[in-house]
């Protein structure tokens, strides 16, 4: 099994949160984790057997050879893999994947959708292209210059979701969304709106998660802090708050996932 993290493009360091492969020739092959709500919307390229996840107590099972779409998580989900092993995952920051679709993200949460029925362009025409190639620094360099086409030449990303999407991560969720509103000038339901059609939750929403994915840092760094610590830095009341919203996305408490569970 070969697990690879690949640093994105300079360009592209803005919209691809995680870029990375996954491969095994060998057809007896298992693997099995759990992932997290991370704020993104994911595009899987599978050039394997099939992959199922669970959603949300959901089972979904994604066609061989398929590129499919996965919208905002809001809560852990698992995937399991067995047999020939071949992926490409791309993890596009909040509001960023909406200019290659421009559809309602908002219909895609906590749901998987083949790429054919949204795009032919990604899920034929990009799925064939980058399948031709056999080695997967090939495949990235192909896709990274398709995105940096779209990018530079076709889309514009609004720049009220870019602005809010960007003052949530910089604080890692620890802001007033009402008060966000009013410096991006426009009223809440506005930006509510924009919210779920663009990155597919509502501004409060991804607050919660990226906050969540910040207590995930801190609980697996090398310097430990308390509970209650963590808890009082992040706006939470105490401990308990914590643990409540903590397990509400992950399924565990913080004690149990700082112990045994591995973080992608």
């Amino acid at each position: 099994m070969k697990f690879q993290k690949h640093d994105p493009h300079p360009f592209l360091q803005s919209s691809i949160d995680k870029l990375w492969t996954l491969k095994s020739d060998d057809p007896t092959s298992q693997y099995s984790a759990r992932s997290y709500p991370d704020g993104c919307v994911t595009i899987i390229f599978n050039y394997g057997d099939p992959i199922n996840l669970t959603i949300d107590d959901r089972p979904i099972r994604q066609a061989p050879e398929t590129a499919y779409l996965y919208g905002n998580v809001t809560r852990y989900f698992q995937f399991d893999l067995q047999g020939t092993i071949d992926l490409i995952s791309i993890n596009f920051k909040p509001g960023k994947v909406f200019p290659l679709l421009n559809l309602p993200l908002n219909e895609f949460t906590n749901l998987g959708w083949d790429c054919r029925d949204l795009s032919a362009e990604i899920g034929d025409e990009l799925f064939s292209k980058l399948g031709e190639l056999s080695s997967d620094n090939a495949r990235i360099q192909q896709l990274e210059n398709w995105l940096l086409g779209k990018y530079a030449c076709e889309l514009l990303h609004d720049p009220i979701t870019n602005f809010v999407t960007g003052q949530i991560s910089l604080t890692h969720g620890n802001l007033n969304i009402e008060s966000l509103a009013d410096k991006s000038g426009i009223s809440l339901r506005q930006l509510e709106r924009k919210f779920r059609q663009q990155v597919g939750i509502s501004p409060k929403s991804l607050g919660n998660i990226i906050r969540f994915r910040r207590i995930q840092d801190l609980l697996k760094s090398s310097a430990k802090q308390s509970l209650l610590h963590i808890a009082y830095d992040h706006g939470y009341f105490d401990h308990a708050h914590l643990t409540r919203d903590f397990k509400k996305f992950a399924g565990v408490t913080p004690s149990y996932f700082s112990q045994y569970l591995p973080y992608f």
